[in-house]
């Protein structure tokens, strides 16, 4: 998973004393070009990214907040580790270090030890108190078990529109002045006059559940490709 390296299963036995470091950042997503969004943030993030469909190892469709352009190049977080004042920041990205592991009764919650976002510092807010979760924690790991929760609604979402056959491969070539320029491949999305062509009980269907919305928020965000540089 991306930002996820050295995992730990978070317990109050290991981490008893580690706690959130007192100025964390965001320094760790600073080389990410792109970050998977839930379907549900479509409507927060369409106004400051491009949101676009990518395939997994697998062939999953999933879909991202573009970042940057570049491989390694986030212009959303600068030199000192601060979010672009005023976006929104993917819950993806807020989550972090936490996150979930494994399936049903077996899913636990594991912490990236490597963050610098959590270890055993000597200041910062503690993760346990007396063997049980700090108010910090809990609302943290409220966060992943909702991004979870919510992850499984993203990818039935994703399976209807590949069933559909609504999503299209594009290349966007960006320019930067007369010389520079960069070639984005690797981007789905949806074929707005397919999606016009689906019959009117699809279509209410969408309405009813609330995800028309996340597709016209989805076709919204391409017009912010022209916002990205390459600097």
């Amino acid at each position: 998973m991306l930002f996820y390296d050295q995992v730990q299963a978070l317990n109050s036995e290991n981490h008893a004393q580690w706690r959130i470091a007192p100025q964390a950042s965001w320094a760790f997503a600073a080389k990410a070009h792109a970050v998977p969004l839930l379907a549900q943030e479509f409507v927060a993030a369409q106004a400051d990214y491009t949101i676009a469909f990518a395939k997994d190892e697998a062939g999953t469709f999933m879909p991202v907040a573009l970042l940057g352009l570049k491989a390694e190049h986030n212009l959303f977080v600068n030199a000192q580790g601060q979010w672009k004042a005023g976006a929104y920041i993917p819950a993806y990205v807020r989550r972090f270090p936490f996150a979930p592991a494994g399936e049903g009764d077996k899913m636990v919650v594991v912490v990236e030890t490597s963050s610098g976002v959590v270890g055993p510092f000597a200041e910062g807010e503690m993760l346990f108190q007396d063997g049980q979760p700090t108010e910090t924690l809990q609302r943290a790991l409220g966060l992943v078990e909702a991004f979870h929760r919510e992850a499984q609604v993203t990818q039935a979402f994703c399976r209807w529109l590949d069933e559909q056959q609504l999503l299209t491969p594009v290349t966007a070539e960006v320019r930067a002045g007369e010389q520079a320029s960069h070639r984005l491949d690797g981007m789905w999305v949806v074929d707005e006059a397919k999606f016009n062509a689906l019959p009117d009980e699809e279509v209410l269907k969408l309405f009813k559940s609330g995800q028309l919305a996340w597709v016209y928020a989805h076709l919204m965000s391409l017009k912010n490709l022209s916002k990205y540089r390459l600097d």
